[in-house]
């Protein structure tokens, strides 16, 4: 997961320098590769975490998404007001590193967990 969302860093950061339509094929590699393991890989911890089987979970994670939505669309109107509409791919670059940071957190922690 930490190398998807590096590569997500990656993606939202080259993203405003693309000035062609070949450059931004070849940023669909990245773009791809993030998307594949951080689309699917989130519902595995998830069933993972929570206690009442694998429906539970699966019921829970799809029913953040509608919520997901609708917030990344608000923040995506307010960066793109404030800052123009490359604002919201560095918004995308930012909040992606703060998760790689929350993750390598979280591996940390556990390692350190007693048991």
């Amino acid at each position: 997961m930490g190398a998807a969302v590096v590569l997500a860093v990656a993606f939202f950061a080259l993203l405003p320098f693309a000035a062609s339509g070949p450059s931004l094929l070849l940023l669909q590699v990245p773009n791809a590769l993030w998307t594949a393991v951080l689309v699917s890989l989130p519902m595995v911890l998830v069933q993972r975490e929570i206690p009442g089987g694998a429906g539970t979970a699966a019921a829970l994670f799809s029913a953040t998404f509608p919520v997901a939505q609708l917030l990344a669309g608000a923040l995506t109107g307010l960066v793109a007001a404030r800052t123009g509409y490359s604002g919201t791919f560095w918004c995308g670059a930012a909040l992606c590193a703060l998760a790689c940071v929350l993750l390598r957190a979280r591996g940390r922690a556990g390692r350190n967990l007693p048991g």
